[in-house]
């Protein structure tokens, strides 16, 4: 049940993050519309409960290299993720070709960064806070 909820509940938080993100560049309301017309990114939900079962074991390691494993991992992630949407989909959800340091356009060496900093407010700040809100969880 945990698990359950809290992929739905980062999977709009990504979305709403992606959507600002995305109409902060285009100067325009741009949502992301991976499901359209939900507001809904479940690449999110599925990266949150990554780091989340990752964390357990990288977080005696230092900040930095937990930084840096957290930012690989959702890269390879992204990656992998961008594959699938193509393959199976036949739907290109995003594009870095334009970007220096892109793997086919899939991922790039930015987002591993963006990835990095993300997952450490996730594991540091924002689940222990939602965790803690929440009655289904522990």
């Amino acid at each position: 049940m945990d698990f359950l909820a809290f992929f739905f509940v980062y999977s709009i938080i990504g979305w709403a993050m992606d959507t600002a993100y995305r109409s902060w560049g285009a100067k325009t309301w741009a949502p992301g519309n991976a499901l359209k017309p939900l507001p809904i990114a479940p690449v999110y939900g599925f990266g949150a409960l990554f780091i989340l079962a990752v964390d357990p074991w990288v977080r005696s390691a230092p900040i930095f290299l937990e930084f840096f494993l957290f930012g690989i991992g959702l890269a390879l992630f992204e990656f992998a993720s961008g594959i699938f949407s193509e393959k199976v989909f036949h739907r290109r959800l995003w594009n870095y070709g334009h970007v220096r340091g892109w793997s086919r356009g899939y991922t790039d060496l930015w987002h591993l960064f963006i990835w990095g900093a993300l997952a450490l407010v996730l594991t540091r700040a924002l689940h222990p806070m939602l965790a803690g809100s929440f009655s289904f969880a522990s």
